[in-house]
């Protein structure tokens, strides 16, 4: 009874996530908060939605120092809401100024940069039985990496059919289009781009070869950490 009450009211959801972010030490607040935030969020319109998504991006890196479950979800809620973000032109002002308009700290943005990239290593893979399901990955990311990427390995994550499922293919594409945009630094940019580039759909690749370009500028090539990272890379490591 009380889920199909829940469906016919209109949830408080921004009131819902100021409240998660105000209570970092209560687990129970929060889970239900974010049960509550996802029920209701659908039934938001696009303006609505567009309003929480700097409550979301701020404070992500301490969010999932908490819970990384919790930041899962707060992840894949940030990538529903980016499909309504109209990015403005690329070296505009308005560009320019994305990350302070947006409120994000290098911090969050260094979060979000590296687990975009790690997005764009991630391919669904299908468990050969229900005990392989909890040992997924997929080449580039750890068990862990999988799991926070697909919902702690939740089916209908990347299923486009279900209610709060999204499309993978079509969102590495507008991650790619977000990660050249001026909400993030060079550094932060190199490896998701790197990541991007070689991807085989040419809608993301084309994106990621074109800000890979931009960056490499600014890049050290011959840094110590740089390049260990990138043998590691190359070697599945």
């Amino acid at each position: 009874m009380t889920n199909v009450y829940l469906r016919d009211i209109k949830l408080p959801v921004a009131a819902l996530l100021k409240q998660y972010k105000e209570n970092p030490d209560i687990a129970l607040i929060r889970h239900f908060d974010l049960l509550y935030i996802q029920q209701g969020i659908t039934r938001l319109s696009v303006s609505e939605r567009l309003e929480l998504l700097p409550i979301l991006l701020q404070g992500i890196a301490n969010d999932y120092a908490k819970s990384t479950q919790h930041a899962s979800q707060l992840f894949h809620l940030i990538l529903r809401l980016l499909v309504h973000f109209k990015l403005p032109l690329r070296g505009s002002k308005e560009d320019d100024e994305l990350r302070s308009t947006l409120g994000l700290n290098d911090e969050d943005a260094s979060f979000l940069s590296k687990w975009f990239g790690k997005l764009m290593l991630l391919q669904i893979v299908r468990p050969s039985t229900p005990e392989a399901a909890s040992a997924l990955r997929c080449p580039g990311l750890s068990v862990e990496d999988y799991k926070f990427l697909t919902l702690q390995g939740k089916p209908d994550a990347w299923d486009p059919s279900s209610d709060s499922g999204l499309n993978l293919t079509e969102t590495k594409a507008l991650v790619a289009r977000f990660l050249a945009s001026g909400l993030f630094k060079d550094d932060e940019k190199f490896y998701p781009a790197l990541f991007a580039a070689a991807d085989t759909n040419s809608r993301i690749s084309e994106v990621g070869e074109d800000t890979l370009k931009r960056v490499m500028l600014s890049i050290d090539l011959e840094d110590p950490i740089l390049v260990e990272t990138l043998l590691e890379l190359y070697f599945g490591s």
